[in-house]
């Protein structure tokens, strides 16, 4: 009887001690990930603060150009309007929307 006992004891601690790798191992996998978030959230802050200031200058120097107060925004927001939709119809598509998924469950890293 205490040979099965000893062998149980064995197994839990077998499990328990895979089950502690496996926490580990989420842990890091969740913060490798959450560095990433992280740092694609600062650059895509940086970018939309440089973008954003890129198209103030280019209307008012469109603005000088066509010689009104309001010209140059209005094509600058007309650029940004249609860079907008191209955006939406290549993220609505099926190509864009497989190469998500198969990036996302691509588990080569």
């Amino acid at each position: 009887m205490s040979l099965i006992t000893n062998l149980i004891d064995k197994i839990t601690e077998l499990v328990k001690l895979k089950l502690d790798q496996v926490k580990i191992e989420v842990k890091g996998q969740v913060g490798v990930l959450l560095s990433r978030l992280v740092i694609i959230f600062a650059i895509g802050l940086l970018v939309t603060f440089a973008l954003f200031f890129l198209g103030l200058a280019v209307a008012f120097v469109l603005n000088d150009v066509i010689g009104n107060n309001y010209g140059g925004f209005l094509v600058v927001g007309g650029i940004a309007l249609l860079g907008s939709f191209i955006l939406y119809r290549v993220a609505s598509s099926e190509g864009f929307t497989k190469a998500i998924k198969s990036r996302l469950l691509d588990n080569d890293d």
